[in-house]
């Protein structure tokens, strides 16, 4: 539209002269003349003009398309330089993640004397025990139950407790369950400590079963049944035949 525009205001006809009266044009330096010299100088820019803006009109879409192509790829090699140049940055170490370690290790073996003893006999030892009488009696567990035996081959109650005091303290008991608590000074139950026997009346008016207190309620003994065991006073049945505690004068 621009150029075309242009194109009537710079191109009038080629007639233009014809326009100028007659009278006004001659061959004497005359106004007319000085019209005529205008108009042609007029009329040769006007051609000029015209094939310059027709040329223009014809190549405007062509430099439109181009200055946006270059524009696009200018856009493009902006992006790849500033991509291009960036240092890379350096990949960062992976630091190994920790587990658990107690989650997965297995538990380690107490190496403390009364650890080790109080998890073979159940029974939280506060330190003060005697630790003789303490390995001593955990040696005997499993021991199985036979008549008048004092073995760990095979024992019976009364046999197993007097093979332990003889062999900690070397101190001779009775033979029997009934007659040990000769060798004994009578207490509560409240007042037992570790290494003081426990009599039991099972079946019958006479004591009949003896056993040797640990701790937190719990005595080492030799059932029938089971051998050599742990139980605890606090257990229905022998809570009902416990009789009385015993503690030997061993020194």
């Amino acid at each position: 539209m621009f150029c075309d525009l242009l194109f009537v205001f710079w191109c009038p006809p080629a007639d233009w002269c014809n326009l100028v009266p007659w009278c006004l044009r001659g061959n004497s330096f005359t106004i007319a003349s000085k019209f005529d010299i205008l108009f042609d100088n007029y009329y040769r820019l006007s051609k000029f003009s015209f094939s310059f803006f027709l040329i223009l009109h014809i190549i405007h879409p062509m430099l439109k398309s181009l200055l946006i192509r270059s524009g696009i790829a200018f856009t493009l090699l902006l992006l790849l330089f500033t991509t291009g140049c960036k240092t890379p940055e350096k990949p960062k170490k992976q630091v190994p993640v920790k587990r658990n370690e107690h989650v997965f290790k297995k538990e380690t073996e107490p190496t403390d004397f009364y650890s080790v003893y109080s998890k073979k006999l159940g029974v939280k030892l506060n330190g003060t025990e005697d630790k003789k009488l303490i390995s001593c009696m955990a040696s005997w567990l499993g021991t199985p139950y036979k008549y008048s035996g004092e073995t760990r081959q095979g024992t019976d109650c009364s046999g197993m407790v007097m093979a332990i005091y003889k062999e900690v303290y070397k101190k001779d008991l009775f033979r029997s369950s009934m007659d040990q608590m000769k060798n004994v000074t009578l207490i509560k139950k409240e007042e037992l400590r570790t290494g003081d026997l426990v009599f039991f009346k099972i079946g019958g008016d006479k004591v009949s079963h003896v056993g040797i207190y640990i701790g937190e309620s719990k005595f080492i003994h030799a059932s029938i049944q089971k051998g050599v065991v742990i139980n605890s006073l606090e257990e229905e049945y022998y809570r009902k035949c416990f009789f009385m505690g015993g503690r030997v004068a061993v020194y």
